[in-house]
């Protein structure tokens, strides 16, 4: 009788992990984070599973069309590879084998050249359609459009228009960024060096990054640019700054002007006095 006024409590086990990202992206569409979602209910340590499409479908709600729609969108977005499986001696298929690709890993690939096609475990050239992927045939996701140097742009976190004005300074934090040099890192302790460099910078603005995503960061950015990136994801209050610095390493920084007020139909000056 005691325990009458107490709340029982909700699920405690029986859960599974999957990343917070794959919510705030916004190249994919909402089918494909639910198939997402339940690969990475099904993968194991390292993101791998492999059920057939009826499953997948069954899982989800979705018809076995709209789950293979979904399957090619998250391919075609970096955030899925596919390997179709055969018996060899019978020549009998087996359900794909899928491994699930965390979306701040995706943000800073942009678009593969020949030599970086995702390989699978047996050295087979992956892509959409399981074929060897020519230089034209690159897969691009919609942030990977290409963009003139001093045209390229940066959403604001509420996904509203630009009207804000992002002034970049590097501050206290990209001090530690003076004795740098912006040549390209040919060395692996050099860049040793400055990947714990970089992380020191971005401690001190509250932000912390796995080493393997700070080594490809320096693999297509300055110190200088990701310390940029990383001031503006801690001004934004962005809830993955890994993602969001990503995306901004690869689009690029820009001044936005503020937008001017649009014109009101005097018409409707009543109606614009409800919403001061």
């Amino acid at each position: 009788m005691s325990n009458l006024g107490r709340v029982k409590k909700g699920w405690t086990e029986n859960w599974f992990r999957t990343p917070n990202s794959i919510y705030e992206i916004d190249y994919v569409s909402g089918y494909a984070k639910a198939v997402y979602i339940f690969l990475c209910r099904c993968a194991d340590g390292e993101g791998q599973s492999f059920p057939g499409y009826n499953a997948i479908a069954k899982a989800i709600g979705f018809g076995r069309t709209r789950t293979i729609e979904a399957i090619k969108e998250l391919e075609q977005a970096g955030l899925l590879v596919k390997e179709h499986r055969r018996n060899e001696e019978t020549g009998e298929y087996y359900s794909n084998l899928y491994t699930v690709i965390h979306p701040d890993d995706v943000a800073f690939r942009g678009s593969m050249s020949p030599d970086d096609t995702p390989m699978s475990p047996h050295g087979i050239p992956m892509s959409r359609d399981d074929t060897p992927l020519s230089p034209d045939d690159t897969p691009m996701s919609p942030h990977d459009r290409r963009m003139s140097p001093d045209g390229r742009e940066v959403r604001s976190i509420d996904q509203d228009p630009l009207t804000k004005i992002y002034i970049h300074t590097r501050g206290q934090a990209a001090a530690t960024l003076a004795t740098s040099k912006n040549e390209h890192l040919t060395s692996n302790t050099a860049l040793e060096e400055v990947c714990e460099t970089v992380n020191e910078a971005l401690i001190q603005l509250g932000i912390r990054a796995q080493k393997k995503t700070l080594l490809n960061w320096l693999q297509t950015a300055t110190p200088e640019e990701i310390i940029e990136a990383a001031s503006l994801a801690t001004r934004e209050g962005v809830k993955s700054p890994a993602g969001y610095i990503g995306s901004v390493l690869r689009n690029g920084l820009v001044r936005v002007e503020k937008t001017t007020a649009k014109h009101k139909d005097s018409r409707y000056n009543e109606f614009y006095k409800l919403f001061p």
